[in-house]
Protein backbone atom coordinates (compact mmCIF):
# COMPACT_ATOMS: atom_id res chain seq x y z
CA UNK A 1 0.00 0.00 0.00
CA UNK A 2 2.77 2.44 0.86
CA UNK A 3 4.43 1.79 -2.50
CA UNK A 4 1.12 2.28 -4.31
CA UNK A 5 0.54 5.56 -2.50
CA UNK A 6 4.07 6.69 -3.28
CA UNK A 7 3.76 5.85 -6.95
CA UNK A 8 0.41 7.63 -7.09
CA UNK A 9 1.92 10.74 -5.54
CA UNK A 10 4.86 10.57 -7.92
CA UNK A 11 2.52 10.43 -10.90
CA UNK A 12 0.33 13.34 -9.82
CA UNK A 13 2.83 15.76 -8.22
CA UNK A 14 5.31 16.30 -11.00
CA UNK A 15 6.30 19.75 -9.71
CA UNK A 16 7.24 18.56 -6.23
CA UNK A 17 10.89 18.60 -5.30
CA UNK A 18 12.22 15.08 -5.85
CA UNK A 19 14.43 15.09 -2.75
CA UNK A 20 11.45 16.10 -0.59
CA UNK A 21 9.39 13.30 -2.14
CA UNK A 22 12.13 10.82 -1.33
CA UNK A 23 12.27 11.99 2.29
CA UNK A 24 8.49 11.67 2.59
CA UNK A 25 8.67 8.15 1.19
CA UNK A 26 11.34 7.19 3.72
CA UNK A 27 9.10 8.45 6.54
CA UNK A 28 6.08 6.65 5.08
CA UNK A 29 7.82 3.28 4.95
CA UNK A 30 9.41 3.72 8.36
CA UNK A 31 12.88 4.84 7.32
CA UNK A 32 15.25 5.67 10.16
CA UNK A 33 16.11 9.33 10.61
CA UNK A 34 19.83 9.95 10.37
CA UNK A 35 20.77 12.47 13.05
CA UNK A 36 24.01 14.44 13.22
CA UNK A 37 26.11 15.71 10.37
CA UNK A 38 26.14 13.75 7.13
CA UNK A 39 29.29 15.24 5.67
CA UNK A 40 31.60 13.68 4.61
CA UNK A 41 29.05 11.93 2.47
CA UNK A 42 28.91 8.21 3.13
CA UNK A 43 28.69 6.40 -0.19
CA UNK A 44 29.01 2.62 0.21
CA UNK A 45 27.63 0.40 1.61
CA UNK A 46 24.33 2.17 0.99
CA UNK A 47 22.20 3.00 4.02
CA UNK A 48 19.90 0.10 4.89
CA UNK A 49 21.42 -2.19 2.27
CA UNK A 50 22.22 -5.89 2.43
CA UNK A 51 25.70 -6.98 1.43
CA UNK A 52 26.26 -10.52 0.24
CA UNK A 53 30.02 -10.52 0.50
CA UNK A 54 32.46 -11.12 3.33
CA UNK A 55 34.77 -8.36 2.11
CA UNK A 56 33.37 -4.84 1.83
CA UNK A 57 34.99 -1.60 0.70
CA UNK A 58 33.55 1.38 2.60
CA UNK A 59 33.80 4.65 0.68
CA UNK A 60 33.07 8.30 1.43
CA UNK A 61 33.72 11.70 -0.14
CA UNK A 62 36.71 13.78 0.82
CA UNK A 63 36.20 16.70 3.18
CA UNK A 64 37.98 20.00 2.43
CA UNK A 65 41.08 20.68 4.57
CA UNK A 66 40.84 17.31 6.32
CA UNK A 67 43.93 15.11 6.14
CA UNK A 68 42.82 12.25 8.40
CA UNK A 69 39.50 10.56 9.19
CA UNK A 70 38.33 8.20 11.90
CA UNK A 71 36.45 5.15 10.69
CA UNK A 72 34.33 3.38 13.31
CA UNK A 73 32.53 0.07 12.78
CA UNK A 74 29.77 -1.39 14.97
CA UNK A 75 28.16 -4.82 14.66
CA UNK A 76 26.20 -7.67 16.16
CA UNK A 77 23.31 -10.09 15.67
CA UNK A 78 20.83 -7.69 17.32
CA UNK A 79 20.19 -4.65 15.12
CA UNK A 80 19.21 -2.59 18.18
CA UNK A 81 22.26 -3.47 20.27
CA UNK A 82 25.43 -3.12 18.21
CA UNK A 83 28.84 -3.03 19.86
CA UNK A 84 31.91 -1.20 18.60
CA UNK A 85 34.17 -3.55 16.65
CA UNK A 86 36.93 -1.24 15.49
CA UNK A 87 38.14 2.35 15.28
CA UNK A 88 40.79 3.23 12.73
CA UNK A 89 42.55 6.39 11.57
CA UNK A 90 42.47 6.69 7.78
CA UNK A 91 44.08 9.13 5.35
CA UNK A 92 42.25 7.75 2.30
CA UNK A 93 38.52 7.97 1.54
CA UNK A 94 37.97 4.23 1.69
CA UNK A 95 38.42 1.33 4.10
CA UNK A 96 38.46 -2.39 3.25
CA UNK A 97 36.94 -4.70 5.87
CA UNK A 98 36.95 -8.50 5.97
CA UNK A 99 34.09 -9.48 8.23
CA UNK A 100 35.38 -12.96 8.93
CA UNK A 101 38.17 -11.22 10.85
CA UNK A 102 35.48 -10.40 13.42
CA UNK A 103 34.15 -13.98 13.44
CA UNK A 104 31.16 -13.17 11.22
CA UNK A 105 29.92 -16.30 9.46
CA UNK A 106 26.13 -15.78 9.52
CA UNK A 107 23.73 -12.90 8.88
CA UNK A 108 24.62 -9.92 11.05
CA UNK A 109 23.88 -6.20 11.39
CA UNK A 110 26.39 -3.38 11.19
CA UNK A 111 26.65 0.37 11.21
CA UNK A 112 29.55 2.61 10.37
CA UNK A 113 30.55 6.22 10.60
CA UNK A 114 33.48 8.26 9.33
CA UNK A 115 34.38 11.77 10.46
CA UNK A 116 37.30 14.21 10.66
CA UNK A 117 39.69 13.01 13.33
CA UNK A 118 38.58 14.25 16.75
CA UNK A 119 35.12 15.42 15.60
CA UNK A 120 32.74 12.47 16.19
CA UNK A 121 29.38 14.27 15.83
CA UNK A 122 28.43 12.44 12.65
CA UNK A 123 25.63 10.00 11.89
CA UNK A 124 26.00 6.25 11.39
CA UNK A 125 24.90 4.30 8.33
CA UNK A 126 23.34 0.91 9.01
CA UNK A 127 23.50 -2.14 6.76
CA UNK A 128 23.40 -5.93 6.95
CA UNK A 129 25.65 -8.80 5.92
CA UNK A 130 23.79 -11.86 4.64
CA UNK A 131 25.11 -15.27 3.65
CA UNK A 132 25.19 -16.13 -0.04
CA UNK A 133 22.49 -18.73 0.52
CA UNK A 134 20.11 -16.26 2.15
CA UNK A 135 20.73 -13.68 -0.57
CA UNK A 136 19.96 -16.31 -3.22
CA UNK A 137 16.72 -17.13 -1.42
CA UNK A 138 15.69 -13.45 -1.35
CA UNK A 139 16.55 -13.01 -5.03
CA UNK A 140 14.61 -16.17 -5.97
CA UNK A 141 11.55 -14.92 -4.08
CA UNK A 142 11.57 -11.62 -5.99
CA UNK A 143 12.24 -13.30 -9.33
CA UNK A 144 9.30 -15.65 -8.78
CA UNK A 145 6.95 -12.74 -8.05
CA UNK A 146 8.15 -10.82 -11.11
CA UNK A 147 7.89 -13.85 -13.37
CA UNK A 148 4.16 -14.04 -12.70
CA UNK A 149 3.74 -10.61 -14.31
CA UNK A 150 3.14 -10.91 -18.09
CA UNK A 151 4.18 -7.34 -18.88
CA UNK A 152 7.99 -7.05 -18.99
CA UNK A 153 8.06 -3.42 -17.86
CA UNK A 154 5.83 -4.16 -14.87
CA UNK A 155 7.95 -7.19 -14.02
CA UNK A 156 11.13 -5.11 -13.97
CA UNK A 157 9.46 -2.42 -11.86
CA UNK A 158 8.28 -5.06 -9.40
CA UNK A 159 11.83 -6.40 -9.21
CA UNK A 160 13.31 -2.93 -8.65
CA UNK A 161 10.88 -2.07 -5.85
CA UNK A 162 11.04 -5.50 -4.19
CA UNK A 163 14.82 -5.70 -4.28
CA UNK A 164 15.09 -2.26 -2.67
CA UNK A 165 12.60 -3.23 0.03
CA UNK A 166 14.80 -6.23 0.87
CA UNK A 167 17.90 -4.04 0.97
CA UNK A 168 19.41 -5.58 -2.16
CA UNK A 169 20.42 -2.23 -3.60
CA UNK A 170 22.72 -3.55 -6.34
CA UNK A 171 19.99 -5.86 -7.65
CA UNK A 172 17.45 -3.03 -7.53
CA UNK A 173 19.74 -0.72 -9.47
CA UNK A 174 20.27 -3.37 -12.15
CA UNK A 175 16.50 -3.80 -12.46
CA UNK A 176 16.02 -0.04 -12.84
CA UNK A 177 18.72 0.12 -15.53
CA UNK A 178 17.10 -2.76 -17.41
CA UNK A 179 13.76 -0.99 -17.14
CA UNK A 180 15.19 2.25 -18.54
CA UNK A 181 16.84 0.34 -21.38
CA UNK A 182 13.44 -1.11 -22.24
CA UNK A 183 11.58 2.19 -21.86
CA UNK A 184 13.32 5.47 -21.03
CA UNK A 185 10.14 7.37 -20.20
CA UNK A 186 10.13 10.23 -17.70
CA UNK A 187 8.26 8.39 -14.92
CA UNK A 188 10.85 5.60 -14.85
CA UNK A 189 13.75 8.06 -14.90
CA UNK A 190 12.22 9.92 -11.95
CA UNK A 191 11.66 6.70 -10.01
CA UNK A 192 15.27 5.73 -10.63
CA UNK A 193 16.49 9.12 -9.44
CA UNK A 194 14.39 8.84 -6.27
CA UNK A 195 15.86 5.39 -5.70
CA UNK A 196 19.37 6.83 -6.05
CA UNK A 197 18.57 9.63 -3.59
CA UNK A 198 17.11 7.25 -1.01
CA UNK A 199 20.17 5.03 -1.16
CA UNK A 200 22.87 7.68 -1.29
CA UNK A 201 23.82 6.87 -4.87
CA UNK A 202 23.26 10.35 -6.31
CA UNK A 203 26.08 12.75 -5.53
Amino acid sequence: TSLANFLGAEATNKKDDMRKMAENYMKQKGGVTRSGNVYPLMILPAYGSVSETNEVRFTWTAMPKVSKYEFVLFGGTDANNLSQLSKTSVVDTFMDVTFSDFGVTEDAYFSWVVYPEGDPNYSRYSFKIATATNVRDMVAEVEKAAKAEPNKEDALLIKALAFEKKGLVNYAESAYKDLLTLNNKTAYRELYTLFQIRNGLLH
